[in-house]
C-alpha cells in the first residue's frame, strides 16, 4: 500500500487520499440534499422508507462536514507555510469570499422577487433564516479561517515566544485516540448545537451560529495541527483505535441502550462519534486510496464547482422525477445520477477550461 511521498506532502493539495475523501464528501454532499428535499417532492412518503432515508441522512451528516473542515484545515496550514499571510488572503479572497459575495447577491435577489418555498423542508423560508442556503459551509469556512489568520498573525506580532512555544507544541503533539478524546470534549461543552437526532444542527442563516463556530472551528484547527506535527501517518495507522470509538459511541447513542446513558455522557458521545467517524474515514482513505486514480482526481478537481451547483440539478431531478411516481430509493437514485452527472458535464464544458475555472480554482486544469 503506497504511502504519500515527501512532494506530496509538501504540496496537500494533491495528496491522493485527500482527493478521494474530497470527492466521495461532494457525492455524499448530493446524497444528503437530495434526501433533505424528499419531503417537499415527496410528501407522501412514510414508514420505513422515510426512515430508512432520515437514518441515511443522519449518518452522512454525522461525519461529512467534521471532515471537510478537518481538511480545510490542514490546507489552511499549508497555505500560509507557503504563501504568508498576504498571500492566503489573496489566495482565500479570490477562491472563496468573492465567490461567496456574488454568490450572496444572486441568493439576496432570488428570496426578494422569487422567495424559496422549499426552504420550507427546513422549518422556515425567509432570507434572514436561510440566507446562504447550501453555501453556509463556506460561509463558515470563511470566517473561521480568517480569524485563524488573525490569530496567528496577532501572536507572531505580539507574543512571539508564546507562538513559538505552540507551534514547536503542535509540531510535536501527533493527532491520535487521545487528541481525539480531548477534542470531543471541547466540542461537547458547547452548547445548543446538536438535535435530536445526535448530529449537529443545520444553520443556513446570514446571522452565524457561534455554537457551530466554535464547533467546526475545533475541527479547523485539529486539521492545522496535523498538518503541523505531520500527523497523516499516525492517523493512517491509527483506524483500529478510532472504529472502535465509534464503535462504542454509536452503541450507546443509538441502540436501546442509549436510555441508560447518563445525558451529560449522551452528549459527550454524541460529540465523540464526530470526531472518530471523520477520522476514520481519512483514516481508511490513507490506507486504501493510495495511488491517485483519475477519476478522483477530476472528481476532486471539480468538487468546488459542483458544490456551488449541485442544488439546482438536485430540485430539477426531483421535480421531474416526482411526477414518475417510482419507488423512493429508485427516485432518490435517480436523483443523484442526475445531478451528478449534470453537474460534472457543466464542469467540463462550462468551467474547466475557462474564466470561471481560473476564478475558482487559480489555475487551469
Amino acid at each position: 500500500m503506497s504511502r504519500p511521498t515527501a512532494a506530496q506532502v509538501a504540496n496537500p493539495s494533491r495528496l491522493p487520499q485527500l482527493e478521494t475523501t474530497r470527492s466521495v464528501l461532494m457525492i455524499l454532499g448530493i446524497v444528503a440534499h437530495a434526501i433533505l428535499v424528499i419531503p417537499f417532492f415527496e410528501p407522501w412518503i412514510t414508514g420505513t422508507d422515510a426512515q430508512t432515508a432520515s437514518v441515511l441522512y443522519n449518518a452522512i451528516h454525522i461525519f461529512r462536514l467534521p471532515a471537510y473542515f478537518i481538511i480545510s484545515g490542514h490546507l489552511a496550514a499549508w497555505l500560509l507555510q507557503r504563501t504568508g499571510t498576504r498571500g492566503f488572503l489573496i489566495s482565500r479572497f479570490k477562491r472563496i469570499t468573492s465567490v461567496m459575495i456574488v454568490a450572496q447577491l444572486a441568493i439576496f435577489f432570488t428570496f426578494k422577487f422569487v422567495g424559496c418555498q422549499i426552504c420550507s423542508v427546513q422549518g422556515s423560508s425567509d432570507w434572514l433564516h436561510n440566507g446562504w442556503l447550501h453555501l453556509w459551509f463556506l460561509y463558515y469556512l470563511v470566517i473561521i479561517s480568517h480569524i485563524a489568520i488573525a490569530l496567528v498573525w496577532a501572536s507572531a506580532r505580539w507574543w512571539p515566544r508564546l507562538a513559538e512555544r505552540v507551534g514547536l507544541w503542535a509540531s510535536r503533539a501527533g493527532f491520535g485516540w487521545l487528541q481525539v478524546l480531548a477534542f470531543a470534549l471541547g466540542t461537547a461543552l458547547v452548547p445548543g448545537v446538536m438535535t435530536p437526532e445526535h448530529t449537529l444542527v443545520l444553520d443556513e442563516g446570514v446571522i452565524p451560529n457561534l455554537g457551530l463556530l466554535a464547533t467546526y472551528g475545533c475541527f479547523f484547527v485539529a486539521g492545522w495541527m496535523i498538518y503541523r506535527g505531520q500527523a497523516w501517518g499516525q492517523i493512517r495507522a491509527n483506524w483500529p483505535a478510532f472504529a472502535g470509538l465509534l464503535l462504542v459511541s454509536v452503541v450507546l447513542v443509538w441502540s436501546p441502550l442509549a436510555s441508560f446513558v447518563p445525558p451529560m455522557l449522551t452528549r459527550y458521545l454524541e460529540s465523540l462519534q464526530g470526531w472518530a467517524a471523520a477520522l476514520l474515514l481519512l483514516s481508511l482513505a490513507f490506507n486504501f486510496s493510495g495511488g491517485g486514480h483519475k477519476i478522483w482526481r477530476y472528481l476532486d478537481d471539480s468538487s468546488y464547482w459542483v458544490y456551488l451547483w449541485h442544488v439546482i440539478p438536485v430540485i430539477g431531478f426531483s421535480a421531474l422525477l416526482a411526477k414518475l411516481h417510482l419507488p423512493v430509493w429508485a427516485y432518490l437514485g435517480g436523483v443523484v445520477a442526475g445531478a451528478l452527472a449534470l453537474s460534472v458535464a457543466t464542469y467540463q464544458l462550462v468551467v474547466r477550461r475557462t474564466i470561471v475555472g481560473l476564478w475558482l480554482s487559480g489555475r487551469r486544469r
